[in-house]
């Protein structure tokens, strides 16, 4: 059996080409979060929770401080509020009548 044999011709040959497609894909962003943990009691920002910050609650309650640098680590029973009660478990914690805070 013979073999078929392509010749040229004149003619213009089309090829076609498959056209992409392009789909969108929403990927959500995650929400990014703090790598900052809070060290509640730490009123002087100083990593350390001590008489110091004892000293800043006192003073901020008083009304000798007017504000404190960071005042979500003064509500160390975060009930939204700063004020004695949030002194006297800071008193305890530096007591270590208080194993952590926030309670």
């Amino acid at each position: 059996m013979p073999t078929p044999t392509h010749k040229p011709t004149s003619m213009p040959t089309t090829t076609h080409k498959p056209t992409p497609i392009t789909t969108a894909i929403c990927v959500p962003t995650p929400t990014p979060t703090s790598s900052v943990e809070i060290l509640y009691g730490d009123l002087n920002n100083d990593n350390n929770v001590n008489s110091t910050d004892v000293t800043y609650m006192k003073r901020f309650l008083l009304g000798r401080l007017n504000t404190l640098p960071n005042p979500e680590v003064a509500d160390v029973n975060q009930d939204g509020k700063i004020n004695s009660t949030d002194l006297t478990i800071l008193r305890r914690y530096i007591l270590r009548r208080i194993s952590s805070l926030p309670i």
